[in-house]
């Protein structure tokens, strides 16, 4: 009972993926991936007009175990429950206008 039931969810997923490519044909062009990055920083700077006066206050958000490798995990995570491949998608402290990474 145990080996049909890995015979047949072994099919399905062999012949799920048969015919399908696992990423669109575009994101394989590096040049897609500097004229996003590109747009996305233009984007930004567009956001805010920036401000010459000195700050009165500041705000620091200390995300604790918040690494490069656990974003990166959360945003793909995000976009995958929307239904993508995941790496597109944005969190909300990625619209953030500053941020920064402390060692």
């Amino acid at each position: 009972m145990k080996t049909s039931g890995l015979l047949i969810t072994c099919s399905c997923l062999i012949f799920g993926c048969m015919g399908k490519p696992q990423f669109p044909e575009q994101e394989k062009d590096p040049n897609f991936w500097n004229r996003w990055a590109q747009q996305t920083l233009n984007n930004a700077m567009t956001l805010q007009n920036l401000n010459k006066n000195k700050a009165k206050n500041l705000i620091l958000f200390l995300g604790d175990g918040m690494g490069v490798p656990t974003v990166t995990a959360a945003r793909i995570l995000k976009g995958q429950l929307s239904g993508y491949s995941g790496e597109e998608t944005q969190l909300e402290m990625d619209k953030f206008p500053f941020v920064s990474l402390a060692k």
